[in-house]
């Protein structure tokens, strides 16, 4: 089974997250922020993606180091946009 529109949406939210980040690490003040609340707010989608697609039985069980990553991800970007 698969699903292309998950598929599709979990691409572009990682590579979302992935530019904006590197992105915003080259600006300052608010746009530094700005880039950094978009890069979390992809990184969350992303992982909503992947345990959807395990969930629906697309993929097998996500790896502990899986989570562990997108976990780790999400609270540096949830700490550098406070």
């Amino acid at each position: 089974r698969r699903d292309a529109e998950l598929a599709r949406q979990l691409r572009d939210a990682l590579n979302s997250a992935a530019l904006n980040a590197a992105e915003g690490s080259d600006q300052r003040g608010a746009r530094r922020v700005n880039h950094y609340c978009i890069a979390l707010g992809s990184a969350r989608e992303a992982f909503v993606a992947l345990r959807a697609a395990e969930a629906w039985g697309f993929v097998g069980p996500l790896p502990d180091e899986v989570r562990a990553t997108m976990n780790r991800v999400i609270g540096t970007l949830v700490k550098v946009t406070r």
